[in-house]
């Protein structure tokens, strides 16, 4: 059991009421039933019951929302030409498709002509893969030892984007206006109306680690870079990393796997089973590939697997449920 350095007197607390300090080399992870004694026992409880994640406060009037400082969220035909348009000035590969709004109240990708199975509807160079080779020039970032702070993978490029959404000239101008900013459909925001539906589901305790977690990361951040909390509060943080985290991928280049945000593999929907997309990084000629691995008619919609084979995940990470996957676990 290690103390937080911190928290000051702690040490001396734990002196007096017999608190056993293990060090993490030979608990190794795993802490014998023998080694915990009764106040440490009693400290468990204390903390479980002022859990962190019980005292997060998630602001009630936004429902979700959040507003880039420098970007207003954008759609629309007129938008989506432009977002297309401005791919294609990175060397992106539009092949039959578009971005489009449906009659249901979202968005997604069209097939503007029949489309052949195997046939090549995007790809792009690496060159526009937002990868490590971006947010690796930032200083901020690179101040912050992610590895030894065991901070999750996608938090480099959370903070890389929480600081270019304060740039009015970044690279990436189009992907925040064409960002969904409103999260209401995410678990952590559902209503306490909603909440009450899922009464005895282990989901409701799962919300909670994941604000903890998230709360937690944020304060190891700041504590390297205290600066950076001039970017963003701890709401913010959590509101991007949501975003984010469903829509990064592990990608394959000739310099092995990169965890990447894919610019417009963020406008494809995920129908589980029945995608008829499949993507692919080609390490040899260092371009990211999408096939149609069906024949596709015009006006269909193009679909994209998410590969979550668990629909309890799916539903906590993504906010819905896919009704036509057939293996789920």
């Amino acid at each position: 059991y290690e103390i937080s350095k911190q928290q000051k007197g702690e040490e001396k607390k734990a002196e007096e009421t017999g608190l056993m300090k293990i060090p993490l080399q030979e608990a190794d992870h795993v802490i014998r039933q023998e080694q915990i004694s009764a106040p440490v026992k009693l400290l468990a409880e204390e903390f479980k019951a002022t859990s962190i994640s019980s005292e997060i406060k998630m602001p009630s009037v936004d429902n979700g929302k959040y507003i880039s400082p420098a970007y207003s969220p954008k759609s629309g035909k007129k938008f989506y030409e432009e977002y297309a348009k401005w791919a294609q000035g990175f060397g992106t590969y539009i092949n039959k498709i578009a971005i489009a709004d449906f009659p249901a109240g979202y968005r997604g990708v069209i097939a503007t002509s029949d489309i052949k199975k195997d046939e090549i509807v995007l790809s792009f160079p690496k060159s526009f893969v937002i990868t490590e080779d971006f947010w690796n020039k930032n200083p901020l970032v690179l101040k912050v030892d992610f590895s030894s702070l065991h901070l999750a993978e996608q938090h480099p490029l959370n903070m890389y984007f929480l600081m270019e959404m304060r740039n009015p000239e970044s690279k990436w101008k189009h992907i925040f206006e064409g960002l969904p900013w409103d999260l209401s459909n995410f678990p952590i925001y559902f209503t306490e109306e909603e909440k009450s539906m899922l009464e005895g589901s282990s989901l409701l305790d799962e919300i909670k680690t994941h604000l903890q977690q998230m709360e937690e990361d944020y304060k190891k951040i700041c504590s390297f870079v205290p600066e950076f909390a001039q970017y963003a509060t701890l709401n913010e943080f959590i509101k991007v990393a949501l975003t984010l985290a469903s829509r990064t991928y592990a990608v394959y280049f000739s310099e092995g796997r990169r965890y990447a945000y894919l610019p417009f593999v963020e406008f494809f929907n995920d129908n589980g089973d029945q995608a008829n997309l499949a993507r692919d990084s080609d390490a040899e000629t260092d371009l990211y590939v999408i096939k149609a691995c069906r024949d596709i008619k015009a006006g269909e919609e193009i679909h994209v697997s998410y590969n979550f084979d668990n629909q309890f995940l799916t539903f906590l990470h993504y906010g819905y449920i896919n009704e036509v996957r057939e293996n789920d676990q």
